[in-house]
């Protein structure tokens, strides 16, 4: 089991937790940026980690903007990311809306939620792995009052274990807490 509470800003794909497998598991933690933060950018987390350049990556964005290339949009963009090292993942492949030469798109706002996060809210994200399954089923539920924002399938099993942990970019005081994972609900 893993906890933690990181606050960042311009780190991406970040405290990745090496050493601690997740296979046939359900990861659970606490994402947010904390009231009075300024700007609009991207949560998230990352899990079943290959290695720092191929991982699953989950990001949330406040309100759409145009960069890297393309109109990144509000709510949350779900990525299969395949790059050969680190240095070769650009913002593209974690956050643009379509697939790119390192990255594959699995779920876009419409499968997942189309609402930004808001800063001074709290959201519980559950990320429950299961090849049998068929991949991820991950909910997200704000905690002032237990609203669930999103629950989605993410549809790939290319990655069935692996490491995990936060990411974020340029956002101000974002807070990723309590980070652990537990048995699948399904093994208990």
């Amino acid at each position: 089991e893993i906890s933690a509470c990181l606050v960042g800003s311009e780190m991406c794909i970040r405290d990745r937790c090496e050493g601690v497998v997740f296979q046939e598991a359900n990861l659970q933690g606490t994402i947010g940026v904390q009231a009075g933060a300024g700007d609009n950018d991207w949560i998230g987390l990352v899990w079943n980690a290959q290695s720092n350049s191929q991982f699953y990556s989950l990001a949330w964005k406040r309100e759409a903007q145009t960069a890297f290339g393309c109109t990144t949009p509000m709510g949350i963009v779900v990525k299969r990311v395949f790059a050969p090292d680190l240095p070769s993942v650009v913002g593209a492949d974690l956050y643009c809306p379509s697939s790119t030469s390192n990255s594959a798109i699995l779920n876009l706002p419409a499968d997942t939620t189309i609402e930004g996060w808001v800063a001074g809210e709290d959201y519980e994200v559950s990320i429950s792995y299961s090849e049998a399954a068929g991949g991820s089923e991950v909910i997200i539920t704000r905690l002032s009052d237990s609203f669930e924002m999103a629950n989605f399938l993410v549809a790939d099993t290319t990655y069935p274990n692996g490491s995990f942990g936060s990411t974020t970019l340029s956002q101000e005081m974002a807070c990723t807490c309590l980070l652990y994972t537990s048995p699948s609900p399904r093994d208990r």
